[in-house]
């Protein structure tokens, strides 16, 4: 398989953001600093990839996830 480049821009970049309910962040406010530690940190690349490992090779979306946020340093 090959990624080709979006040289002619035809996809939007990945703009993900966190969404729930105002009473969940009410209920668990704790959250919110580990969620903002994410801002600007996912490329269009890293949610290729995690894409790529979820939908093709059938890993854990909960692993996937957890694997990433290790490997920048966002969690232990």
């Amino acid at each position: 398989m090959v990624v080709l480049k979006d040289d002619k821009h035809v996809f939007p970049p990945y703009q993900g953001a966190p969404l729930f309910k105002e009473s969940f962040l009410k209920k668990h406010p704790e959250i919110k600093k580990p969620l903002n530690k994410l801002e600007n940190k996912i490329s269009d690349e890293d949610m290729q990839m995690m894409n790529y490992k979820v939908t093709v090779k059938n890993e854990d979306p909960y692993t996937v996830a957890k694997d990433y946020l290790k490997a920048k340093g966002l969690i232990k």
